[in-house]
């Protein structure tokens, strides 16, 4: 009776296990695949993941939109082509990654975000200067990113038919009539009450301004100097992905700032709102995602001795490990590093099980991923569909340890 249950359960645990060829697939792959079942050219052992459909194979070239995998690679994208996460029927523009329903809207005659609006709440406003003097008329507006051909970005001209007459000008003849800087106060008269006549500051309309006052960043030369806002404007940049860090090389003067910009220029990306100095940088994924110079390198670093045998102990422990009599496919995990590190794969010869540093051509990392066919392989994924499968948090551990150059 104990020698016909020690037969049972090894049975039992071949049957989970699937393989019966002998390859490292996990099922029984014995039954031909190299018949071309769709003309194409390419024959399922040849790497075609889908042998019934011609417009699919190895090679071809993958049409956007079709919702096919033309090529058999999983890796080339068939929506969502510029990569910022958003597909075809939300993204505006599938061509251009900063312009989605998240982004932020900048004033480039471009809508960025998507609402059918380009450059909505984020236009200046620019005053018609007839006589060049830098000032306009406030009653000449025009709204934009950039100023007209004959417009300016400072108001407040009362008299735009003579370049004499702008908030701007001298009013040193203290007998002369005229309100040449447009503060409703001439000649000797003290309007503000500041202790400067009209003829000695340049506003006489606001006790603040005054030559020698403080000055502030509010557009107006306070201390008559001639220039405003000097020394006191701060520097802004343009923050198109909304992550709270600026692009370095767009750039603006400003009292406060516009809309869709900060006070750093940090960003290293600011086309990708994961990317910036406050990002983790936790993954190999071949980014600076920290903006710190160095790639990938806050990923934690496994070995498989501490991470990864108990993974395949946990997970394939009947069919890969401790089955020493017959284990699946000739791979034998008890001692995973020696059987797979840099060993040719028996279902894909081209590839190794393990290639240290790159999982995309590890072929055990696509038969945990299930993409072993993209590849050329075939047969379940490991482990297979019926068996305890493995978490995302045991696949991130596998995928860093490979990435990171598969240590003993």
């Amino acid at each position: 009776m104990m020698t016909r249950a020690v037969w049972l359960l090894a049975a039992t645990l071949m049957v989970a296990c699937g393989d019966k060829d002998g390859d490292d697939s996990g099922t029984d792959d014995s039954a031909s695949v190299a018949e071309d079942l769709d003309g194409d050219g390419v024959t399922e052992a040849d790497g075609d993941c889908d042998d019934a459909d011609a417009a699919v194979y190895p090679g071809n070239t993958e049409v956007p939109y079709d919702g096919l995998d033309n090529d058999c690679d999983a890796a080339t994208p068939d929506d969502d082509l510029d990569g910022d996460g958003y597909v075809q029927a939300q993204d505006c523009d599938d061509a251009d990654g900063t312009v989605n329903p998240g982004a932020n809207e900048v004033c480039d005659g471009v809508d960025n975000n998507c609402d059918g609006a380009a450059d909505e709440g984020v236009t200046a406003t620019f005053y018609g200067d007839s006589d060049g003097d830098g000032y306009g008329a406030d009653d000449v507006t025009a709204e934009g990113c950039a100023a007209p051909t004959g417009y300016v970005d400072r108001g407040g001209d009362c008299d735009d038919s003579d370049a004499a007459y702008n908030p701007g000008a001298s009013e040193s003849d203290c007998d002369d009539p005229a309100d040449y800087n447009c503060d409703g106060s001439v000649g000797g008269g003290d309007n503000d009450g500041d202790g400067w006549t009209a003829c000695e500051e340049c506003r006489d309309n606001d006790a603040s301004a005054y030559p020698g006052a403080p000055e502030t960043c509010d557009n107006v030369d306070d201390d008559c100097d001639g220039d405003v806002d000097e020394g006191v404007l701060t520097t802004f940049y343009l923050d198109r992905d909304g992550d709270g860090y600026g692009d370095a090389s767009r750039v603006r003067e400003e009292c406060t700032a516009p809309t869709s910009y900060v006070d750093n220029p940090d960003d290293c990306d600011d086309s990708e709102s994961a990317v910036n100095p406050g990002a983790a940088d936790d993954t190999y994924d071949g980014v600076d995602n920290d903006c710190d110079g160095v790639v990938d390198d806050d990923v934690p670093v496994y070995s498989h001795a501490n991470d990864v045998q108990v993974i395949w102990d946990r997970y394939c422990n009947g069919c890969h490990v401790n089955w020493r009599t017959q284990p699946e496919g000739g791979l034998d995990l008890t001692d995973g590093y020696a059987e797979m590190v840099s060993q040719a794969s028996g279902d894909v010869p081209s590839m190794d099980l393990v290639s240290p540093g790159d999982t995309a051509r590890s072929y055990l990392w696509h038969k945990l991923s299930n993409t072993q066919s993209s590849v050329g392989g075939s047969g379940d994924p490991m482990p297979p569909p019926r068996s305890t499968q493995l978490g995302s948090a045991e696949l991130a551990v596998i995928e860093g340890w490979i990435q990171g150059g598969a240590q003993p």
